[in-house]
């Protein structure tokens, strides 16, 4: 029964390795040849930020994983609650026998099998015993583990909306810095043909162009191959045609009522990696000065992860101030733009200035119409990352 008990922990340990390491590996790459026009047409779906935690946690297949791990976990209690019974059965028969080796009247030979027999109930007593801390201690660790993967998964996937819209952000720029290029190449060629220029600017600027194109396209590479992740962490076909939902404006008045300290401390005792190592910490004796050591530095690993839990936190914080104060001065810099662009409109209907000058007017100033959402979205995504240390995760 011991074999057996114990090739069920190492299989539910494994499983647990499998999960952190699924959940912490590393995001595919970017697709290289396929565009989203090339993507294979199947079911389209909508999907808003809000959405995305219950989803992965109800669709995605890793965590239906978890919870057949957890469903062994349940086995695993169940047969820890056998050993109780058995261990209670076990103190009533050596009760018994103690009587038998304390009853005068009894025959000698059955105090001596009385006695043999309670020695060798103490000893399978002793084994239950330590089946059953080995029982709960892997329990509670595996539990501990999923929990984390799962929260994983789904800080994942919300990493990978803000980073879709990042993506579109540049992309709007990119397509409107192509009208501006566009213009170039042809008051290039205009001029080459008037005997004004060369052949070597007509080349820089249609390279300069080619050079534009290809960077949409590598960007529009880059948005499929997300759309394809993001269905599979959704439980999706990886083909499915997910559409995003609008990216949210960054939660302004939860960080107005932000207690750094009162943070920190919710953060250290939500913190995986303090609850694991600690479980990990008082499953080790100190029998042997070994023992004394591993549990030394088990508790040295836990100092160090609340002094960085509390730096990354300080860290996260400041990072959100700053990029507060970035976003206000790029909406300073939209409000400059936009005024240039309207004062551009009356001078090019008075024909003070060219189309030239206009588009490119014009194209600075969506440019920091995406700076701003830019600004946003990165804000946004820094104030999450904040939650999802409060809620115990790391910071990478």
């Amino acid at each position: 029964m011991e074999g057996k008990i114990a090739m069920k922990n190492k299989k539910i340990a494994a499983l647990a390795i499998a999960i952190v390491l699924t959940a912490n590996m590393a995001l595919p790459a970017f697709a290289a040849e396929n565009t989203e026009q090339d993507a294979p047409k199947s079911t389209a779906y909508l999907v808003s930020y809000s959405q995305i935690e219950q989803i992965v946690l109800d669709n995605n297949l890793q965590v239906e994983n978890n919870e057949l791990t957890l469903d062994n976990l349940m086995e695993e209690d169940e047969l820890k609650k056998q050993y109780e019974r058995i261990s209670d059965s076990i103190d009533q028969t050596s009760a018994t026998l103690a009587a038998v080796i304390g009853n005068a009247s009894a025959t000698q030979d059955l105090k001596t099998v009385a006695a043999g027999t309670s020695a060798a109930l103490a000893v399978l007593k002793t084994l239950f015993a330590s089946q059953e801390d080995a029982s709960e201690d892997t329990i509670n660790l595996t539990e501990l583990q999923i929990k984390q993967a799962n929260n994983q998964l789904v800080k994942a996937a919300q990493s990978l909306f803000s980073t879709y819209h990042q993506l579109q952000y540049n992309l709007e720029s990119l397509k409107n810095n192509r009208t501006a290029l566009e213009d170039s190449v042809r008051a290039a060629q205009v001029r080459y043909q008037l005997g004004a220029g060369t052949a070597a600017a007509v080349e820089d600027a249609e390279a300069s162009l080619a050079t534009l194109n290809k960077n949409i396209t590598d960007l529009q590479n880059q948005s499929l191959s997300i759309k394809y992740q993001m269905n599979q962490l959704l439980g999706h076909q990886y083909n499915d045609q997910i559409v995003f939902g609008k990216m949210p404006d960054p939660d302004i008045k939860y960080v107005e009522t932000i207690q750094l300290q009162d943070d920190i401390a919710e953060a250290q005792k939500a913190s995986y990696k303090i609850q694991i190592t600690k479980l990990q910490r008082s499953i080790l004796n100190e029998d042997t000065h070994q023992e004394k050591d591993k549990r030394k530095a088990k508790s040295n690993d836990i100092d160090a992860e609340i002094q960085k839990i509390s730096a990354s936190m300080a860290t996260q914080l400041d990072t959100i101030k700053q990029q507060q104060a970035a976003l206000a001065l790029e909406q300073k810099n939209l409000d400059i733009a936009k005024r240039k662009w309207d004062q551009a409109v009356q001078q090019y209907e008075l024909g003070v200035i060219s189309s030239i000058t206009l588009n490119q007017l014009k194209s600075n100033y969506l440019n920091q119409e995406i700076i701003v959402k830019t600004a946003k979205s990165t804000l946004f995504w820094n104030i999450e990352s904040y939650r999802w240390l409060v809620k115990g995760l790391p910071a990478s």
